[in-house]
């Protein structure tokens, strides 16, 4: 059964199939990643020293690790591109530093320029880690090591479920075994590899005379098993390139936005996650911003939507509003019903008109009953989804909700990585 996806004409769903979706959903965005097999708290051998690896983070959507970055300077971080092809919604997104008193704290990742031809991305933080973090940015090189790379041992790094929980990152020593002009193959020692949601980390060589230790190479991949091979981008043969990305100009610093309730400014979406204001031009989704209705609050519409959110609009006696599969419209006159604000959807919609005027958030419209004990009209209508009335009425009807819900995320996060592909090919 097809999911409901914007722009597309709404297919109706089973509960059963609802449900299944919804489940399926929440465990895609629950599960950790699978971070450095068998690896130490702390390095081996090429040590950045205290705050150098606190500039080593898991990058995490909604609070959950994917993939590493590691700080190139106060709010540029690199990792690897193919981690941000997984990711279409950079408000999600932050760098989690572990401050120098163990604490965790999330810094929001406000863009992100991907290298056209390797897996090498540079992000932007909205903020720079402040002194109290104790945190510095690593040390990376930008020419070839002087001595022959075959045989010379590396310090890799990552984050993930095999994490010490104390630390954040897991560190283990490998051996340098080939070398190609864009990256290097590594081997790691006996029941030390690279894994799932290492993508990013940085290789580290041992310091060279007054060379510091430095980030060498970017790991972009591993063997499927996690048994010890790994592969990095090189530093130095994209270091014109990545100081290019390091130079551009920094946007304005994220504002903090405490507990406040997400809005539009006009196109542009304002999430308050994690104390910080995240902003996303939802014209570049070719969709407007307004109220999502179920519960969501502000953000950007389904692409099909245009302009009209879920508080919708009457027009010659019929509703139309924005729900999850796109534009809804009910044909009031031929239910019996009125069109007008009604306040327990918290839209325009269907139902028995009153004698009351119109309320001062609608002045144009006839007010509604909202009848709780009756399915709405929008369920009896079925304008594509799982019905339900407009309070659920048992545990089976919440199951539905998630499940729809769940279906159109899914959906939605599959259109806009088709169009950031398609952006990225053009």
């Amino acid at each position: 059964m097809r999911i409901p996806v914007p722009g597309r004409p709404a297919v109706r769903l089973s509960p059963r199939v609802c449900r299944v979706t919804g489940i399926l959903w929440l465990l895609s965005v629950s599960l950790p990643a699978f971070a450095l097999v068998g690896g130490s708290a702390l390095p081996n051998q090429a040590d950045p020293g205290a705050a150098g690896r606190r500039a080593v983070a898991p990058l995490t959507r909604s609070g959950t690790p994917f993939c590493t970055a590691w700080l190139a300077s106060p709010r540029r971080a690199v990792t690897a591109a193919h981690c941000m092809s997984e990711v279409d919604d950079l408000p999600a997104l932050d760098l989690e530093i572990l401050a120098a008193d163990g604490s965790r704290v999330p810094l929001p990742v406000v863009a992100a320029e991907i290298k056209p031809d390797a897996d090498l991305a540079v992000l932007t933080l909205g903020v720079a880690p402040w002194a109290e973090l104790g945190v510095e940015p690593l040390s990376w090189r930008a020419v070839a090591p002087a001595n022959n790379w075959i045989g010379r041992r590396i310090e890799v790094a990552g984050a993930g479920t095999g994490t010490p929980e104390d630390q954040g990152i897991a560190w283990g020593g490998c051996t340098v075994t080939e070398v190609e002009p864009t990256g290097i193959h590594f081997v790691c020692d006996d029941g030390v590899g690279p894994c799932r949601g290492d993508s990013g980390g940085p290789c580290l060589l041992e310091a060279e005379g007054e060379t510091p230790v430095q980030v060498v190479a970017v790991q972009t991949s591993g063997a499927l098993d996690c048994d010890g091979a790994g592969w990095g981008i090189r530093t130095d043969t994209t270091a014109a390139w990545i100081q290019e990305a390091i130079a551009r100009p920094l946007p304005a610093v994220s504002e903090p936005c405490g507990d406040a309730p997400d809005k539009c400014d006009g196109r542009v979406e304002w999430r308050c996650r994690g104390g910080w204001w995240r902003t996303r031009d939802c014209a570049l989704l070719d969709a407007g911003c307004g109220d999502r209705g179920f519960g969501l609050g502000a953000g950007c519409l389904p692409p099909s939507c245009g302009d009209l959110d879920a508080r919708g609009a009457c027009e010659a006696g019929q509703a139309h509003w924005c729900g999850i599969g796109g534009i809804q419209n009910q044909n009031c006159p031929a239910l019996g019903l009125a069109c007008g604000w009604d306040a327990a959807a918290g839209g325009h919609r269907c139902g028995p008109a009153t004698a009351d005027a119109a309320s001062e958030t609608t002045p144009d419209a006839t007010a509604v009953v909202a009848n709780a004990d009756e399915p709405t009209a929008e369920g009896a209508a079925g304008t594509g989804g799982c019905n339900v009335g407009r309070k659920p009425a048992s545990l089976a009807s919440v199951w539905m909700i998630a499940g729809l819900l769940g279906g159109w995320i899914v959906a939605t996060r599959r259109n806009r990585h088709e169009l950031v592909q398609k952006r990225r090919r053009t």
